[in-house]
């Protein structure tokens, strides 16, 4: 029961989260950095076991969001993705 509603107010937050747009710019920035929107392999194993690991932790993330608030994901997406973000952190997580 007590983890239920530890699960319930966790949706409430992250809802309340993304319903400002420092909260999507936030959790866009959060997605981005874990590599969710890119592939986690890499020729040296360790390296790829820690993209996998901070991968992981935004796909928990979009999970939790599409529990709590499907709808503001794409609100979220608009936010956050313009032109060229993606090459532009696909650069530095290579350099």
């Amino acid at each position: 029961m007590a983890q239920l509603k530890g699960r319930k107010q966790e949706l409430l937050d992250l809802d309340s989260l993304m319903s400002i747009p420092a909260g999507r710019r936030f959790l866009w920035r959060l997605l981005t950095q874990s590599g969710v929107f890119r592939s986690s392999f890499s020729t040296d194993p360790l390296v790829m076991a820690m993209n996998e690991g901070q991968r992981n932790v935004g796909l928990r993330v979009v999970g939790a969001i599409m529990a709590a608030c499907p709808e503001k994901y794409i609100a979220m997406m608009r936010l956050g993705k313009g032109p060229g973000d993606q090459e532009d952190e696909d650069a530095r997580h290579m350099a």
